[in-house]
């Protein structure tokens, strides 16, 4: 849906045009691993429609789709459709909404809404969430343990948010040392 970029590198070969032995034309191309087959250009948003020229013309015009796939592609972080959304804000609620619908425990989907309530005023004011004040709002946390599963849990949605195309870094902050290390004198 959104931001189609992971942390992964994309692999997208450039398209091809084929004819079929009706003469019709179409595109194909791989992106990770999934093949697309098309034969206009609605999934860019452009008005190109090669199989509606001659035959002697279809080629060509399709030839013209491949590139602006490909270039639309590569602009666009990999996705065909950017939803836009009006703000970050809006952006955020959807990013959250988006992860609270994914299948997870009750408590983990609590701790996520519990993070987002306290993140939502920095993306209301800052349109994104300072890392300062990531590492701050973890920084309050005294005990190892809740700090370290807090840590986790908004490293993790922090790096949903990220992936998803939100303006975001994840806490730099290191796990603290559960046990201390203590040496017979």
């Amino acid at each position: 849906m959104f931001n189609c970029q992971m942390t992964f590198k994309m692999i997208l070969n450039y398209p091809k045009v084929c004819v079929c032995k009706d003469k019709t034309v179409y595109v194909y191309f791989y992106l990770n691993d999934k093949r697309y087959r098309l034969y206009n250009g609605n999934k860019i948003g452009k008005k190109i429609f090669p199989n509606s020229y001659p035959i002697n013309q279809r080629r060509g015009i399709a030839e013209q789709l491949a590139q602006e796939i490909y270039l639309h592609l590569i602009n666009n972080d990999y996705c065909f459709k950017k939803e836009l959304l009006k703000n970050e804000l809006e952006l955020f609620d959807f990013l959250l909404d988006k992860k609270l619908k994914e299948h997870l425990s009750d408590k983990y989907k609590s701790t996520i809404s519990s993070i987002a309530k306290d993140l939502r005023p920095q993306v209301k004011a800052y349109k994104t969430i300072p890392i300062e004040f990531s590492n701050k709002y973890l920084s309050k946390y005294k005990n190892s343990t809740s700090f370290n599963t807090l840590r986790r849990h908004l490293n993790a949605f922090l790096s949903h948010l990220k992936q998803n195309g939100f303006p975001v870094e994840i806490s730099s902050l290191k796990p603290k040392n559960k046990l201390k290390n203590y040496t017979n004198q």
